[in-house]
């Protein structure tokens, strides 16, 4: 059963946090109550605006695809603002990035999803889920809102707890 989780308006575990994103916080089992997170770029090379991570030694990580999704909510000049979402494990010793998955291009407002992939899974014990995004050929800053703590914002891990085992007696 896959293990699903959310981006939230706190930033209370700040172990390994990034230093570039507009916007750091942690993810939770725990949906929450709906919050809006904004990040900013004024380049035309892709920077980080949102990093939110979370500890999954105790979940059984491993390999696998990961399905990403994010709500954006508002996108400055659509067509001329481009994003995509950004999977990353991170070893807590050093807060070394082990692996990570750069997905899909995006523009526009909507739910996008992506499936990332982290294979094979290193020792990291931390999961992150990053949005970055540029400007294409206009000048200022460009905006963008993601929905968090919202159903349509999350990473679905492969793992979680193992599934029942069932015995069949014959007689």
């Amino acid at each position: 059963m896959p293990t699903k989780y959310f981006p939230i308006d706190a930033n209370v575990d700040t172990t390994c946090d990034s230093v570039v994103a507009d916007v750091i916080g942690d993810m939770s089992k725990t949906q929450g109550a709906g919050a809006d997170a904004v990040g900013s770029t004024g380049s035309s090379g892709f920077t980080e605006l949102f990093s939110w991570d979370i500890d999954v030694s105790g979940d059984s990580a491993g390999d696998g695809d990961h399905n990403c999704s994010i709500n954006v909510t508002a996108a400055d000049d659509a067509a001329q603002f481009e994003y995509r979402m950004r999977l990353v494990a991170i070893n807590d010793t050093g807060c070394v990035e082990e692996l990570q998955s750069t997905g899909t291009t995006f523009t526009g407002t909507g739910v996008k999803t992506d499936t990332l992939s982290l294979t094979p899974w290193s020792p990291a014990n931390r999961l992150r889920l990053e949005v970055w995004g540029r400007k294409v050929a206009v000048h200022g800053n460009k905006a963008m809102t993601i929905r968090i703590e919202d159903a349509d914002t999350f990473v679905d891990a492969p793992w979680g707890a193992a599934a029942p085992q069932r015995f069949f007696v014959s007689s």
